[in-house]
C-alpha cells in the first residue's frame, strides 16, 4: 500500500483516503525525518480534539484521540461536522461518540489548567512553547501533550533534533483557552480539527475550525470500484 498526499478541503481529502490509514501529527513528524519534501507542506491530521469539563470540579480538559476514535473522521459524520466547524467553529459529537473517544486506550487526556500556556493572537487560543534544544523542563502534563504531537520517547528527541537542525528554535502547540472551554463546554462537550504547519515554524494546532481550505492529508487512497454492464 502506497501512502500519498492528497490536497483538498478536509472533507474532500478525507473521502479520497482510507480513514484508518490517515496519518497523525506524530507519524507525519517521524516521516519528515527521512522525507524532506513533507517539511514544506501544511497538513490536516487524523488527530481528534474533544474539549470537555472533567469531574465534579469541571476542569477544562482536552482529549486527543487517534483517528480510529475521532468522531469527525467517519464517513457518516465528516460532512455534517465540517459544516458545523465552518458555521459555528465547534462541532458536537453524540454522547456515544464522546464516550467511545474518552474510553479509547490510545486517547490522551490533558488538563488544560496545568499547561504553561501563553496567549495567542486569536482571543480563544493559547499555546504551549517547546524549546527544541532545551525541552527537558516540561511538566508531566506538558510532556504528555508534547509527546502526543511530536512522538514518544526516542522519537520525541529525534523530532526536536530535526527541528533544531532546521533552524526552528521553538515550536508551539495551540489549544483553546481554559476559559473558552469553561463557557462553551458547559452544556455539551465539543470538538475541533487538527492542523500541522510546515517547517516555516512547524506549529501544531489542536483548535482548528478552518476546514474549508485546500490543504494536505496523507494516507492510502481508497479503491475506486467501477461497475460495468453485463
Amino acid at each position: 500500500m502506497t501512502i500519498e498526499t492528497v490536497v483538498g478541503t478536509l472533507a474532500e481529502a478525507y473521502k479520497s483516503l482510507r480513514p484508518e490509514s490517515i496519518l497523525h501529527a506524530d507519524e507525519l513528524m517521524k516521516e519528515r525525518q527521512t522525507n524532506k519534501r513533507l517539511r514544506h507542506q501544511d497538513f490536516y491530521t487524523a488527530d481528534g480534539e474533544i474539549y470537555f469539563l472533567q469531574g465534579r470540579k469541571k476542569v477544562p480538559t482536552l482529549a486527543m484521540t487517534r483517528g480510529s476514535s475521532n468522531p469527525l473522521f467517519k464517513d457518516s459524520t465528516i460532512d455534517a461536522y465540517c459544516q458545523q466547524l465552518t458555521k459555528n467553529h465547534n462541532y458536537h459529537p453524540t454522547a456515544d461518540e464522546i464516550s467511545r473517544a474518552l474510553h479509547a486506550p490510545d486517547t490522551v487526556v490533558v488538563d488544560l489548567t496545568k499547561l504553561g500556556l501563553e496567549k495567542g493572537i486569536e482571543e480563544e487560543c493559547s499555546y504551549l512553547t517547546i524549546d527544541t534544544q532545551n525541552y527537558n523542563g516540561l511538566d508531566p502534563e506538558e510532556q504528555k501533550l508534547a509527546e502526543r504531537v511530536y512522538g514518544k520517547g526516542r522519537d520525541f528527541g529525534l523530532t526536536m533534533k530535526m527541528l533544531a537542525k532546521a533552524g526552528i528554535n521553538e515550536t508551539r502547540v495551540f489549544v483553546l483557552n481554559p476559559g473558552y472551554v469553561r463557557i462553551h463546554a458547559a452544556g455539551n462537550s465539543f470538538g475541533r480539527a487538527s492542523w500541522l504547519y510546515s517547517f516555516d515554524d512547524s506549529h501544531f494546532v489542536a483548535s482548528d475550525c478552518r476546514v474549508g481550505e485546500p490543504e494536505a492529508l496523507r494516507g492510502v487512497r481508497r479503491k475506486i470500484i467501477v461497475s460495468g454492464k453485463c
